[in-house]
């Protein structure tokens, strides 16, 4: 991803956490980073360490909408010579559910994903389309400090690209996530 993607996303995320805020309007926001295990069942890999950070703003007590960015790291490809790496970039509309000491909710997410293999023995970069579903929960330690986890299943839609004038093609494949978050509320 250029410095220029990378910038215009945190530009969203700044705009979707700290917008509301600014208009003075009572929305709560919160900014966070996430860390844990992530699971493609592309063929030939393996478990991966995922990391990134997630942003969203409350529009009413029970329902949220926000962003997020995750990359995942390289242990999981099959070898030095087969290459897969993955980011997913989109936007989520959360459901807060009512009750106890912190929050849990359910998330539906949606976005493009980078994907950096060489099927075929050429490097490739893909960037197909994802969706999928993830439900967490949230504990605040204290004043605007959130801890939690989360779980989510995306499925990633099949990549197309072409290189010299043929086609390549990378399968779709589902990633399933389990990520620990550090959140600040604003």
């Amino acid at each position: 991803m250029g410095r220029k993607n990378g910038f215009f996303i945190l530009s969203i995320f700044v705009l979707l956490v700290a917008g509301p805020a600014a208009y003075g309007q009572n929305i709560t926001a919160q900014f966070g980073l996430l860390y844990g295990l992530s699971v493609p069942d592309a063929e030939n890999t393996n478990p991966y360490y995922m990391y990134g950070f997630k942003g969203a703003a409350k529009l009413a007590p029970w329902f949220s909408t926000g962003g997020y960015f995750l990359v995942s790291d390289k242990t999981g490809q099959p070898s030095s010579t087969e290459k897969f790496k993955y980011s997913l970039a989109g936007v989520a509309a959360t459901y807060h559910y009512a009750g106890g000491t912190g929050d849990m909710w359910t998330s539906l997410r949606m976005g493009i994903t980078k994907i950096n293999s060489n099927p075929n023995g050429t490097d490739s970069t893909f960037s197909p389309y994802h969706y999928g579903i993830a439900t967490g929960y949230d504990y605040k330690l204290f004043y605007n400090v959130i801890i939690g986890f989360e779980g989510s299943y995306i499925h990633v839609q099949t990549g197309k690209t072409t290189q010299n004038a043929v086609t390549i093609l990378q399968d779709s494949f589902n990633i399933m996530s389990f990520l620990a978050t550090l959140q600040f509320s604003i």
